[in-house]
């Protein structure tokens, strides 16, 4: 995070609550399947210019698990393992949301998924990020990018 921006495996949300489950769903989709296989953050508290904005709510690991847990569209049932890091900041509360690298990438649905309002994440297409960007959740990621991904999990 020294560079002050957002990238491959760093995304930057101001706060819980401007994510529905089902954009939430494609960042966490987008940073597990990073091609260098690498822990990602989704870090709430935070704008994407870098200013420290912190959290009047926070959620917490049980939370996470029990709505993430709950989910039945992901492909073979493999999801991405998550965990909440709280901190405090220059006395600003912010949640650090890690997702752990690991050799199943990459992550995708096996059927569609949307929680109330906006675009569904489709199922078989297989999303990731390039630079600070999310692949779009009505495309998926290029043909180069997918190979990557599934070279990690035959390597």
């Amino acid at each position: 995070m020294s560079a002050k921006c957002e990238s491959n495996v760093h995304d930057f949300k101001e706060k819980w609550g401007n994510a529905s489950k089902t954009s939430l769903s494609h960042d966490i989709l987008c940073l597990a399947n990073n091609k260098r296989n690498e822990p990602a953050y989704l870090i709430m508290g935070v704008s994407d210019n870098f200013h420290l904005c912190g959290l009047e709510e926070s959620i917490d690991q049980d939370e996470i698990y029990s709505w993430f847990g709950k989910l039945d569209c992901f492909a073979s049932n493999e999801k991405p393992e998550l965990k909440i890091h709280p901190l405090i900041i220059a006395g600003k509360k912010i949640d650090v949301l890690e997702i752990t690298p690991d050799d199943r990438v990459p992550y995708f649905l096996d059927k569609e998924y949307s929680s109330k309002g906006g675009k569904p994440i489709q199922p078989y297409r297989i999303y990731t990020r390039n630079g600070d960007t999310n692949t779009p959740i009505n495309v998926q990621a290029n043909k180069k990018q997918i190979e990557e991904l599934w070279s990690i999990r035959f390597m």
